[in-house]
């Protein structure tokens, strides 16, 4: 008998359970433990352990300094209600029309909590979906003729039985309502998906961006001050060698991003631009959950510099 391998699986001696069953159990057993976990230690355990493991150190998360440590202190104590309202992917849409105006958000097709109700004939053929309580849950659609509806519909019902709140310790994340987002897809000109510009905001000011190439491909970020000058750190990802022209409408980005920010200490607004418009993508509270680091080392020190926090 190869021990190994446990022992047989007999009717009358042993049950055997499907892996879904396993995973469900799992789920639930999960759950009840978060359940009795606090939320602040909660997010305390995953702002040392994660945050070590980012940065090879721990924080210091009650007198931080480095722009990393900011969020920590964010994530921990920074309960303004505003910022869930930001976090929200559909409500943070009339805080953009209040401030700049509805001329800047996408097109928005369809909302709904319940996937059944994804009205795919009535649909454009290019669409995006996405959840409104979570962050990097996507799917493109390019071609709805070609769309496994039932498919989709599982992988949405997963978006929607997740807190995204347990992915990185992020509060603002736990009370969202959870909900899907049908809106367009926006074009390059060319087919493909626009660069994507964030915006880090201190103060109500611009300090620097990041610019997203192919995104869903070979992704890279390249790092520039509000000039237009490349910068010579990165953040996440390996920066690219193409040269990225200067965006025509600049100038109204960084307008767009100061006003979305006025009153804020610190905020991340992305943008794209096509064509034809600048559109609103979202915005961040806390990028990455400050859980990678700026490098090389120094710059993330250099960065928490420009964030005086409010207390």
């Amino acid at each position: 008998m190869n021990l190994a391998a446990g022992p047989p699986l007999v009717e009358g001696t042993l049950q055997y359970k499907p892996p879904d069953e396993h995973k469900a159990n799992y789920s639930r057993a999960k759950n009840i433990l978060r359940s009795w976990i606090p939320d602040r230690l909660y997010i305390l355990r995953k702002c040392l352990i994660d945050f070590g493991r980012g940065h090879g150190a721990y924080p210091n998360i009650f007198r931080p300094h480095s722009f990393s440590e900011k969020i920590q202190h964010r994530k921990l104590f920074d309960r303004r209600p505003i910022l869930v309202t930001l976090a929200d992917k559909y409500a943070v849409r009339d805080f953009v029309r209040q401030r700049v105006g509805e001329e800047y958000l996408t097109r928005l097709y369809h909302l709904t909590a319940d996937p059944r109700d994804i009205p795919l004939e009535s649909l454009p053929d290019r669409f995006v979906i996405k959840p409104t309580h979570g962050c990097g849950w996507l799917e493109i659609v390019r071609d709805k003729s070609l769309v496994d509806l039932e498919q989709l519909k599982r992988l949405c019902a997963d978006w929607l039985s997740r807190n995204f709140f347990y992915v990185a310790g992020e509060w603002v994340y736990k009370t969202i309502p959870p909900r899907l987002m049908v809106e367009e897809l926006l074009d390059d000109g060319a087919g493909g998906i626009p660069y994507d510009y964030k915006f880090f905001v201190f103060d109500g000011r611009v300090a620097f961006l990041s610019v997203d190439l192919d995104r869903f491909g070979d992704h890279r970020r390249n790092m520039y001050d509000r000039d237009w000058n490349r910068l010579n750190f990165g953040f996440q990802r390996a920066g690219s060698d193409r040269l990225v022209d200067r965006p025509a409408r600049l100038e109204e980005m960084i307008r767009i991003a100061e006003t979305l920010c006025a009153g804020f200490d610190f905020l991340r607004i992305d943008m794209y631009c096509t064509a034809d418009r600048i559109v609103f993508g979202e915005v961040t509270t806390t990028p990455a959950s400050g859980l990678e680091p700026f490098w090389p080392g120094g710059i993330d020190r250099w960065i928490g510099d420009l964030w005086t926090m409010k207390r």
